[in-house]
């Protein structure tokens, strides 16, 4: 309907934009079907729980510009070239940082006092603190910062010349990406997840040139994988700029798959897709508005192949704006997310 209402105009267009508009359309329906045709995969990466965060600092981006942005900028190329997900906290909402395992503090030169204290309550309980650079000069008034706190974070933090190296030690990836020297290679945004055997790479080079790079899985490297969005398989890679691309290959690997058949007001009815025997964790998970979860109602047990099993809860503090989610984890202690299939 948008199409013949509105003109698209672009400064760099030289035709009508009229007649330019076609090409839009085309590039438009052939993502919605891409898309489609790929949803399940492309919901696992993105309902993977977040690992790394990169604070954004408001007091270093005003008295330290440069240094500031350049460093963030780099570091987010670094931490989303691991394969696991990244975000940003501010120092307004640092409490969200117990969400993550690991916090990257890019030349935080400046930072205020709250957020001090909550990377000090995120390192004492279990999170890993990576700095760059010169970090805690002052606070946002370029104050003094409290030393006991800025000498405990400093003392129990990595000071880092070699992010990629920390990261990827930070957050282990069986998928891992480099460059011709075998190096690991920035700028490639990636994630990627694994269905009945097989793995999906999804991949955006986010620079501003072409990159070659080199695809490995287990440490073996993968000489031919096959384009999805393409059909096609491909024995060389090559990211251009923005250009997505979602390459699968067998993983040769025992598969630890199930498959949720249906799941309605708390009920789940789960099937193994495993090839053998494997332990598994079926949670229900009863989550606020805001993504807080307020209750979990496990079930862990052997399963066998094919095997199906019915699961009932039901949470008494459930109110209406309340959400249910089911997850399939290795253990109710090891939250890790198995290969999972929304069928229903």
């Amino acid at each position: 309907v948008m199409s013949s209402l509105w003109t698209y105009s672009r400064p760099s267009d030289t035709l009508d934009t009229v007649l330019g508009r076609p090409d839009c359309m085309y590039e438009a329906a052939k993502t919605a079907w891409q898309l489609r045709d790929n949803t399940d995969i492309l919901y696992k990466m993105l309902d993977k729980a977040p690992k790394i965060a990169l604070l954004y600092s408001q007091s270093s981006r005003i008295y330290s510009p440069r240094e500031y942005s350049q460093s963030l900028y780099s570091a987010y190329q670094y931490a989303v070239s691991t394969g696991a997900k990244a975000g940003f906290v501010t120092d307004e909402d640092i409490s969200k940082l117990e969400r993550y395992q690991v916090l990257i503090l890019p030349n935080t030169s400046y930072i205020t006092s709250e957020a001090l204290n909550g990377i000090r309550s995120f390192i004492q309980n279990g999170g890993t603190a990576i700095r760059l650079g010169e970090c805690f000069k002052g606070d946002e008034h370029k104050q003094n910062l409290d030393s006991d706190a800025v000498s405990y974070i400093v003392q129990n933090s990595i000071q880092s010349n070699d992010l990629i190296a920390e990261l990827n030690n930070a957050v282990s990836s069986k998928v891992q990406l480099t460059d011709t020297n075998g190096n690991p290679v920035a700028g490639l945004d990636m994630q990627y997840s694994v269905k009945a055997g097989r793995v999906y790479v999804n991949i955006c080079n986010i620079t501003n040139t072409p990159i070659d790079f080199n695809l490995s899985y287990n440490g073996e490297a993968i000489t031919s994988a096959v384009s999805e969005l393409e059909n096609s398989e491909i024995t060389s890679y090559i990211a251009e700029p923005t250009v997505p691309m979602l390459l699968s290959f067998d993983s040769n690997e025992d598969i630890v798959s199930f498959e949720i058949l249906s799941f309605k007001d708390g009920t789940a009815e789960i099937k193994s897709n495993c090839t053998n025997y494997c332990n598994a964790t079926v949670a229900v998970v009863l989550k606020d508005k805001s993504g807080n979860i307020k209750g979990i109602a496990a079930n862990t047990k052997r399963y066998r192949p094919g095997e199906i099993k019915k699961i009932t809860t039901g949470f008494s503090d459930k109110s209406d704006e309340d959400m249910l989610y089911v997850k399939v984890w290795k253990s109710l202690k090891d939250r890790t997310e198995l290969d999972t299939v929304h069928s229903y």
